[in-house]
């Protein structure tokens, strides 16, 4: 027994070294990491996310309330201090709300995602995202997730550049996020589309706007008027009027739009540099209080401009006068 405890006693001694070694191996390489990522810490820049809205054509819509935990900046995700619930149909003709300004590692990210509670607001309170109507009815705005859900951006190109700081806008398209939908309850009338990631689109730094007035002097602009911002030549009459089965919209392609105000102007914001080409709908009002597309309003620009073909890498200002509608 006395043997036994010698041994045991012997081989423990032999080991001490070995752990010593092991463990300063370890501290050593510990201190390294910690040694470099003083010398060479991860370079970060500066990036405000903010939300705007272009209009939605329903009439009978007075809010659109949705409710944003975080976002996710590639692989990184960011939750907020705290949830923010939003009119996004408040945030038109340039108006945007900062959802984050935060830092985060520079680089090049193609991908962003909102992380929206469709379950409670700010406040605690059901739903998360409503719509709110003319009656002030909150219409519950919902998913197949039952929950949180992402609102996704691919197909991105955005930099983070280091000690600068970035802005990002992201504009929720409400015509193509939001549907009206016939149900069983008075309160229950509106739910997202189908194709909702379709009516998000993402601008950086670089943006520019166009604003205009038109002169309908001849009266033929009917009761309402969308001007339409499309990419060039990428209009197409029958397509755009024909309803989508995903969104159940019209002018779906359009990259924004604007309603014309009473006094006949318009605003549009947040455009890339790119060539664009307007087109302007007139809308005649229904018994129900709905619209409803009549034609396209053809206009003479006052100036050397061709709506077909802007090349916009400036603010741009339009003065436009009615010629006529040309039926659909």
């Amino acid at each position: 027994m006395k043997s036994l405890i010698n041994s045991t006693v012997i081989v423990l001694l032999l080991m001490i070294p070995f752990i010593y070694s092991c463990s300063d191996g370890s501290n050593e390489d510990q201190m390294e990491e910690e040694m470099d990522d003083k010398e060479n810490p991860i370079k970060q820049g500066n990036l405000s996310i903010k939300i705007t809205d272009a209009p939605i054509d329903d009439t009978h819509v007075s809010g659109a309330f949705m409710t944003f935990t975080g976002v996710r900046v590639g692989e990184e995700t960011i939750m907020l201090e705290n949830k923010v619930t939003l009119d996004v149909m408040a945030l038109q003709n340039g108006n945007a709300f900062q959802l984050l300004n935060d830092s985060i590692e520079i680089g090049t990210y193609t991908s962003l995602e909102l992380i929206v509670d469709e379950n409670t607001d700010v406040e605690g309170n059901q739903p998360g995202c409503y719509v709110l109507d003319n009656n002030q009815v909150k219409h519950p705005l919902e998913t197949q997730a039952s929950g949180s859900f992402m609102l996704s951006l691919e197909s991105l190109n955005n930099e983070v550049e280091e000690n600068a700081s970035s802005e990002w806008v992201v504009d929720i398209d409400l015509r193509k996020a939001i549907r009206y939908q016939e149900g069983n309850n008075e309160d229950d009338q509106y739910t997202f589309t189908a194709d909702v990631q379709s009516s998000l689109r993402v601008v950086d730094n670089n943006h520019f706007k166009i604003e205009g007035k038109i002169q309908d002097i001849l009266g033929v602009s009917g009761d309402e008027a969308i001007v339409y911002v499309y990419k060039k030549g990428s209009f197409n009459v029958q397509e755009e009027t024909t309803l989508s089965s995903n969104t159940d919209v019209q002018f779906k392609n359009a990259v924004t739009s604007s309603k014309v105000k009473s006094d006949g102007s318009f605003e549009i914001h947040y455009l890339d540099d790119d060539e664009y080409e307007i087109q302007i709908i007139s809308y005649d009002k229904m018994s129900d209080g709905t619209i409803e597309a009549k034609g396209m309003l053809q206009v003479n620009p006052i100036g050397d401009i061709d709506l077909l073909g802007i090349q916009l890498t400036n603010d741009l200002e339009l003065n436009l006068t009615t010629v006529a509608v040309v039926p659909f």
